[in-house]
């Protein structure tokens, strides 16, 4: 299943295992991470829409699919807390050095990184979800990756 995914929003958001060397290998370990986080949460083709579409999940699985993608990238660590770095480092990967979508990705990892969160990691990462889109929207920018 071929997703255009955003780290933040990342997506992902989130969120994302692109440090490999290959960008394609990036791509594809991102799917991989999709599928089995669908599987480990049950959530719906719906929610996978959702995600592709980069909007708020509607559901608590949708929720708790962005949780699992940012655990397993390592945005969002067991406490619960972004990763700013890890997720800039990610991020990188995917700007072809374009200075003005990492100064805007940096922009909206530092508004988002120090927000309370509760202590459920489902709605942590909805926490973190919906400051990514808020700073982004901010900013006027609709996709860093594209």
């Amino acid at each position: 299943m071929r997703i255009n995914l955003i780290l933040f929003g990342f997506c992902v958001i989130f969120a994302q295992q692109v440090l490999a060397d290959d960008k394609e290998e990036a791509l594809k370990e991102i799917y991989e991470a999709v599928d089995m986080c669908k599987e480990k949460v049950k959530a719906s083709d719906a929610e996978i829409e959702l995600l592709k579409q980069r909007k708020e999940p509607a559901s608590h699985e949708g929720k708790c699919l962005h949780a699992c993608l940012m655990k397993h990238f390592k945005v969002m660590d067991g406490n619960n807390k972004f990763s700013k770095s890890v997720a800039l480092d990610h991020a990188k990967h995917f700007m072809n050095d374009d200075a003005d979508k990492m100064k805007k990705a940096e922009q909206i990892a530092t508004a988002c990184e120090n927000i309370d969160v509760p202590a459920d990691e489902c709605e942590a990462s909805d926490m973190y979800i919906k400051c990514f889109l808020g700073e982004s929207k901010k900013l006027n920018v609709e996709n860093l990756f594209a």
